[in-house]
């Protein structure tokens, strides 16, 4: 309203806005010192346009024009119209100043800020633990995340310089359940683990660095979002150990025992070095199961030693690695320097060929965790999805007399087609319930009940297998057979897709119908009832749609 009643001054206000601008007086301070705050100020305008944005009824100001009179005399948004030129605030008295053709002051008061509302806890009242207070984890902010966490990780890995720590580091998100449960856990973890440092319960565990527990809350600011989103994904908590320019992901019960467990193993030296027989047999008894051996002189293959030690490095969570110097004198037969080796149970190490690069390196130790022949089961079933490489498994059933003849032919296969390391050999016992039940979440065109065993299939990964009649017989087993296998697309069926799922579920229907006369019958009548039932209700909703016909008359 105050800026139509203005349309005929803007002329004259546009020249005098241009050529000088508002002054304002200096502001009336409550107190002194750095806690004073400002309550009121007076500014002189020139008629025109004030270039402020209020509720002119109310006299609040909402906001100020960039090149206003406002902006150049300090008005800011909340701030309140008091007085003009001495006298009480009216909307006709500022409408009359601005038509006017003479300079006028306006004295703003400005409200004292509102208190702090106190952040309710949105899981007050449930069985959600509070939040504690961090004694031994730190809580960080991006700034020191850059200083504690990044420079430290990014500075060590170099012979001769150390990490002063290696840091554990929770992201997670106040609105979490999960991460609300875990920061008690993770705090007691970090008590526990500086207490065993400080009495030296930890002397005899060979750590390069002890660790260092650190915590940052992912969603306080955008400058906090956008660096948790290099480290995590849409799931929290998030729980990584850096070290030596790499990350380590935490994937285990969240409990304060499992932490401390797993940030201390995690510290270890990647290489143990070995210099007689017993410290070989300790560090097998460290590992409980594979102990990785290069056997390597210090000053002739100083390469092939830091490409193990980064080998070990990427798999410290689930091998340990040992370092034979040619010098030492060790009873136990080991490969010729430079020469690697496993030792475990069953475990048949495949003869290293070539030049020792990390990937090489890397791909032998991959292979060679597994002995010839595996037997699925829950606990093997990790390792073999995330070796990398095609698994090749027969299913058989323990309660057949016929399992005694086919499964030692396909491992004598087996143990043949493995020096070529391409594909990593396995069997399934269907007549195990654990081992059934697994095979028919993950791999239901081989369940027991469907297929007929024994049965070879491809797998690789959890989501993608493949299955054909063409492969039955274990004496046919070849690595050219198994990849016709893998070339053939009608076989394959890749899991988590629209496609796959509906290319499983036609061959689960088809096997279902070849069972029995019954079945066929049935698997038959399935879709001619679901036909009839759809036609149906198609026929009654469009006969629900059409207009009844108009009744005829008597007379007609």
């Amino acid at each position: 309203m105050i800026l139509v009643q203005c349309l005929p001054f803007a002329v004259v206000a546009l020249a005098l806005t241009v050529s000088c601008g508002a002054e304002s007086k200096p502001a009336k301070q409550v107190g002194s010192g750095p806690e004073s705050v400002i309550t009121e100020f007076t500014a002189t305008f020139k008629p025109g346009k004030l270039g402020i944005h209020a509720d002119f009824t109310t006299g609040r100001v909402d906001g100020v024009e960039a090149a206003g009179q406002g902006r150049r005399a300090g008005v800011e948004a909340g701030m309140l119209f008091d007085r003009i030129d001495g006298k009480k605030y009216t909307e006709k008295l500022l409408d009359k100043r601005i038509a006017g053709t003479t300079d006028y002051t306006i004295t703003f008061r400005k409200p004292p800020p509102a208190p702090p509302v106190p952040k309710k806890d949105q899981f007050a009242g449930t069985d959600v633990p509070p939040k504690p207070e961090f004694k031994f984890a730190e809580e960080l902010t991006p700034a020191s995340f850059r200083e504690k966490i990044y420079d430290v990780t990014n500075a060590t890995g170099s012979d001769s310089e150390s990490a002063p720590y290696f840091p554990v580091v929770m992201f997670h998100v106040s609105w979490c359940k999960h991460c609300r449960h875990a920061l008690p856990e993770f705090e007691e973890a970090a008590k526990s683990v500086e207490h065993r440092i400080q009495s030296g319960q930890v002397r005899h565990l060979r750590l390069e660095a002890h660790p260092k527990f650190f915590l940052i809350e992912c969603n306080t600011d955008k400058e906090h979002e956008e660096l948790c989103k290099a480290y995590t994904g849409t799931n929290y908590p998030v729980i990584k150990l850096f070290r030596n320019h790499r990350s380590m992901n935490f994937n285990r019960p969240r409990v304060a025992g499992t932490f401390a467990w797993w940030a201390t193993y995690l510290s270890r030296a990647p290489i143990y070095g070995a210099a007689t027989q017993e410290d070989l047999e300790a560090a097998q008894a460290t590992a409980g199961g594979q102990l990785f051996i290069l056997h390597a002189h210090n000053i002739k293959h100083t390469d092939a030693i830091l490409q193990w030690k980064d080998v070990a490095l990427d798999n410290l969570e689930d091998f340990v690695f040992a370092l034979v110097h040619a010098e030492t004198q060790i009873t136990t037969k080991l490969p010729s320097a430079p020469g690697v080796t496993v030792w475990g149970k069953g475990l048949q190490p495949v003869e290293f060929q070539g030049e020792m690069t990390h990937g090489r390196l890397a791909a032998w130790v991959k292979f060679n965790q597994f002995e010839p022949v595996v037997r699925v089961s829950y606990d093997t079933a990790h390792s073999l999805a995330n070796c990398g490489l095609p698994v090749v498994c027969l299913t058989f059933s323990s309660n057949s007399s016929s399992h005694s003849k086919v499964k030692p032919q396909f491992e004598a296969n087996a143990e043949q087609l493995r020096k070529q390391q391409r594909v990593v050999f396995a069997t399934a016992d269907i007549g195990s319930s654990d081992v059934g039940n697994f095979l028919s979440r993950t791999f239901p065109l081989v369940g027991p009940g469907v297929s007929q065993p024994p049965h070879i299939f491809v797998f690789q990964g959890m989501d993608v297998y493949w299955e054909s009649s063409a492969l039955q017989d274990p004496k046919e087993l070849s690595l050219a057979a198994i990849e016709n296998l893998m070339a053939d697309s009608h076989a394959m069926i890749q899991r988590g897709t629209a496609f796959g799922w509906l290319k499983e579920k036609g061959k689960l229907y088809l096997r279902y119908a070849s069972h029995s006369i019954f079945s066929l019958l049935f698997a038959l009548a399935v879709p001619l009832v679901a036909l009839a039932c759809l036609g149906f209700c198609a026929r009654e909703i469009l006969s629900s749609d059409t207009p009844d016909a108009p009744a005829k008359s008597k007379k007609e």
